[in-house]
Formats: structure tokens, C-alpha cells, sequence
């Protein structure tokens, strides 16, 4: 409940575009996805003391990352 309310907020406040210039229809822009794995990751490191966890996380987040800027 938390989690998704967080993600609604940060993406609905900063990330999320209900359209954009090329009618592409709910873009995120780069802003808004840094600003939703930045919480992502706040979240995780707040809830979880397992290092595991913590590494698979942040891997996640680069990744998205990395394919954003490979694939936007």
C-alpha cells in the first residue's frame, strides 16, 4: 500500500506525462524516473537490512537506467 502510493505520488507530481509532443500517451520523462528509483531505493535501504537486497535493488535501478538511456 505504502509502495504504491509512493510510486502514484512521485509519478503522477514529477514523472509522468499525460501526453507529449510526439502523442505518445503516459511518457516518463528522465526526471521523473530518477526521481521514482531514487525513492525505490530510499525505501529499500530504509526497510531492509540484508545486503543482498540492497545490492539487487540498486542493480535494478542502474539498469533501468542504462536501458533508458540506451533505448529511449
Amino acid at each position: 500500500m505504502i509502495v504504491s502510493e509512493m510510486l502514484n505520488t512521485s509519478a503522477l507530481a514529477v514523472g509522468f506525462v499525460p501526453g507529449s509532443i510526439d502523442g505518445s500517451e503516459g511518457a516518463i520523462n528522465f526526471i521523473g524516473l530518477l526521481y521514482i528509483l531514487t525513492h525505490l531505493l530510499y525505501f529499500t535501504f530504509y526497510v531492509s537490512r540484508d545486503h543482498r537486497v540492497r545490492w539487487t535493488a540498486t542493480s535494478v535501478c542502474l539498469a533501468t537506467l542504462v536501458a533508458w538511456h540506451f533505448f529511449a
